[in-house]
């Protein structure tokens, strides 16, 4: 995606409600999460955080701050007794073994068909 592109998902998101926290160690920024906290569709009383989005930069990779932040992040953004879920591009294995080692778990598997596409 262009610099513009990007600018424009990130503002979309913000105004779908979603909240964006800026990592950063020594004043210096190194990743940045967009999340969402919203009630369970069965269990109302039971909150939901959804991670859009966790983003480390490339040359702060593999220094534990991935780890950090998102510890962090549990810890002070979303509430006590919550679920939190993402997503994961299924040819994204690295983000698939990171997350796996932070504890995340498969819980369900969405496929898809694009209409006129591969149908023979």
């Amino acid at each position: 995606m262009t610099l513009l592109e990007l600018e424009a998902r990130l503002a979309r998101w913000m105004g779908e409600g979603q909240v964006i926290c800026l990592f950063e160690e020594n004043s210096e920024p190194f990743g940045y999460c967009i999340y969402s906290v919203f009630p369970d569709n069965y269990f109302p009383e039971l909150p939901v955080a959804y991670i859009r989005h966790l983003f480390i930069s490339r040359e702060r990779r593999r220094e534990g701050l991935g780890k950090e932040a998102l510890e962090c992040l549990i810890e002070t953004r979303f509430p006590a007794q919550c679920r939190v879920t993402l997503d994961v591009l299924a040819t994204n294995t690295g983000g698939a073994h990171f997350w796996k080692k932070m504890g995340f778990t498969p819980y369900s598997l969405s496929l898809v068909r694009v209409k006129g596409l591969g149908q023979g």
